[in-house]
């Protein structure tokens, strides 16, 4: 009996010692899963971070092309603003030697509201000193500025505008010396 319980003994520290080492295999493997994922974890957070990086880095180029379109819209919207008022000028010089409205909307292929209000633009710049940006006036804004609506004391020229008769500059003729455009000309 001692014998059988010795070798019971032996079984049950055999079983406990493998039971042990199982359990410290166990633990080793799950040691080592953790290092594993510790790194992973690590791998990870360093990934964010580049992402964030690359993020913030695309921010600013955008920023800085944001920036970019928008001087070159201005630029662009201020060299048309200057070339419309070119147009203008010449629509006005034009204008001023006799070519009515509806002459320059048919040589120019514009509709006669449009030269109309460039032309008025033209007058008012001369005549406030300021430039107004190319387009402030549309087409439609010629019933807002019908020639009903200016004083009754202006003279009223060919197209019937405010002001172009008496404001427009002597035209030197072949007849002679310069002569000042009547209302009915034109």
């Amino acid at each position: 009996m001692a014998a059988e319980r010795t070798r019971r003994s032996r079984r049950v520290r055999d079983d406990v010692a493998a039971m042990v080492a199982k359990r410290d295999q166990l633990d080793r493997e799950q040691e080592q899963q953790r290092r594993l994922e510790e790194s992973a974890f690590e791998r990870y957070a360093r990934a964010q971070e580049r992402i964030i990086e690359i993020e913030q880095s695309r921010d600013v180029v955008l920023a800085e092309l944001d920036r970019r379109r928008e001087e070159a819209v201005a630029e662009a919207e201020a060299e048309a603003e200057s070339i419309g008022a070119q147009q203008c000028a010449v629509l006005a010089e034009l204008h001023g030697r006799q070519r009515s409205a509806e002459d320059l909307a048919a040589m120019f292929g514009l509709p006669v509201k449009r030269v109309r209000t460039m032309l008025r633009r033209t007058r008012d710049e001369a005549t406030s000193g300021g430039q107004a940006p190319v387009g402030a006036m549309s087409d439609d804004d010629d019933a807002a500025h019908s020639p009903t609506e200016a004083p009754p004391d202006q003279p009223r020229g060919v197209d019937g505008l405010p002001g172009l008769a008496s404001g427009r500059a002597p035209v030197p003729s072949a007849a002679g010396p310069a002569v000042a455009p009547t209302v009915g000309q034109g």
